[in-house]
């Protein structure tokens, strides 16, 4: 611990952090201008269970310290005594309750590699180093100044006094820390590989005796704050790969719970659980459709409807209602080996040659699958389906680097020498493997519902966008003309129903 984490500035931090108003805390993460008791109490005993609302800071995060000051200082150095004032910078913290005494600053993230929150990025522990990523804070009410600082001090004031002494003291003492954190927080990718995240009770030290703080996450001003910014946060981070598939079932699961419910299933022979995926279908319906707004295909918007999903589910997989394994996994079929949806998705290039071999007439790679169950271990499934596979594709959807959850845990490129695989299968160098024993019905509708994205875009309205998902899949099976199209349409308006009323048929 930093020698100036004692046990009174961890009490003074903790004592802060107390002081919330719990209705304006409820008002925050669930984004409501008022709430009501039961609402208080719902979100503080979700809030209590898994410590999960403490919003993540991005760039732009409202920083101060505890040693703040606006008001005027006299230093005495040498025989010269030196007058620092501070000048107004503008920056406010918004309708969040802040000492008026305090002078706010932003946080500039540098080290995280990549934007998740409306183009902005995550702040790591890395993002501590002053000037760079943290700004001053006025002036430093510890008027005790050694003579290293006394010198600072004077060199400083000749350059400008206007804005306070803090940028001639602030010596910060290592990276930022959580003494309250209960829980890992998520990491994220940065130049100095995978770093925490910060929270809002994350805290970082300063060698002059004050500890440096946030006052908002900088998520509000993106329109994302509390729980749904929260779970913005950890669907990207499972997206990119980097949040465990258990960590990110019992998120979903718990902001679930907060959101009003989609249709049910009636009238319909195989139903089973009628709720068992719809946790997953308004989760990544939502972080999906969010993405849209913000430009996931510039200027082309349009809203992908929960209940759509949740009748496609019922279509692909018979709602999970299957002794075929892979269904009961894969339930939007969106990441079976043969298709084309799952080598868009994973950035991949199927038809790619390059040490690939010729295998029944077709030169292309191998995709091998581990399944690892009781009777089966590592197999060879059906190769890719189609004869052609067009990159261009995989560009106009965007998944140029893929989905990193598909691309860096499901499918790898075998390597010679690799002992933790069979021989037979180490021997396959250059070609694919897919661990097809990893895939859950949570990954297979995020992933479902990205391939639909892309479709709808394609498309140009909901229909055909969930025309182009299946292809002619289905007319094949049945020799019926526009069959998927149909059936979907049918568990629309006979099958789903909210609150009594059906859902009405795909939007031509």
């Amino acid at each position: 611990m930093s020698r100036l984490k004692d046990d009174y500035e961890i009490q003074k931090r903790q004592e802060y952090l107390q002081k919330t108003n719990q209705e304006n805390e409820a008002k925050r993460i669930l984004g409501k201008e008022s709430v009501t008791a039961e609402e208080i109490e719902k979100v503080f005993e979700l809030y209590g269970e898994e410590d999960l609302f403490k919003e993540y800071l991005v760039n732009g995060a409202i920083l101060t310290c505890e040693q703040s000051t606006r008001k005027s200082q006299e230093v005495k150095v040498r025989d010269e005594v030196l007058n620092f004032s501070v000048t107004d910078n503008g920056i406010t913290a918004g309708n969040v309750p802040v000492d008026k005494d305090k002078v706010l600053g932003k946080l500039t993230v540098t080290q995280t590699k990549r934007a998740e929150v409306r183009s902005e990025k995550h702040a790591t522990t890395v993002d501590y180093c002053f000037d760079r990523n943290i700004p001053s804070f006025g002036n430093c009410k510890n008027i005790q100044y050694n003579d290293s600082e006394k010198e600072k001090l004077l060199e400083g004031a000749a350059k400008d006094k206007a804005h306070g002494n803090c940028k001639y003291l602030v010596s910060i003492m290592d990276e930022w820390e959580d003494e309250d954190l209960q829980k890992s927080p998520l990491q994220y990718d940065t130049r100095a590989d995978m770093k925490d995240g910060l929270t809002m009770t994350s805290m970082l030290f300063c060698a002059h005796g004050g500890w440096i703080y946030p006052v908002t996450s900088g998520q509000s001003d993106l329109g994302v704050s509390g729980i749904d910014g929260y779970i913005m946060s950890c669907l990207g981070a499972y997206i990119n790969g980097e949040l465990s598939e258990e960590k990110v079932d019992k998120i979903i699961k718990l902001w679930a719970s907060c959101q009003p419910p989609i249709a049910k299933i009636v009238n319909w022979d195989h139903v089973g659980e009628d709720d068992k995926y719809d946790a997953y279908i308004m989760a990544w319906t939502y972080y999906w459709n969010r993405r849209i707004e913000d430009r996931l295909f510039d200027d082309t918007k349009f809203t992908i409807r929960p209940e759509v999903v949740k009748a496609m589910i019922m279509d692909e997989s018979t709602w999970g209602n299957t002794s075929r394994q892979n269904a009961m996994r894969d339930v939007m079929q969106s990441l079976y080996p043969g298709d084309y949806a799952l080598w868009m998705l994973s950035g991949y290039d199927p038809m790619d040659k390059e040490k690939g071999r010729c295998h029944y007439g077709i030169d292309e790679k191998v995709i091998y699958a581990i399944e690892k169950t009781a009777d089966k271990g590592y197999v060879e499934p059906t190769m890719f389906a189609h004869n052609e596979f067009d990159m261009n594709d995989v560009k106009k959807a965007k998944l140029e680097r893929g989905l990193g959850v598909v691309r860096d845990n499901i499918i790898t490129v075998i390597t010679e020498g690799d002992t933790s695989l069979p021989a037979d299968i180490q021997k396959a160098e250059g070609e694919y493997l897919l661990y097809y024993d990893r895939i859950t019905p949570n990954l297979s509708i995020a992933c479902g519902i990205r391939y639909l994205a892309y479709k709808t875009k394609e498309g140009g309205n909901e229909a055909d966008g969930v025309r182009g998902y299946n292809g002619l899949g289905k007319e094949k099976a049945t020799g019926e003309d526009d069959a998927y199209f149909k059936a979907i349409n049918e568990h629309l308006e006979e099958h789903l129903a909210l609150n009594g009323k059906p859902m009405g048929s795909l939007q031509e």
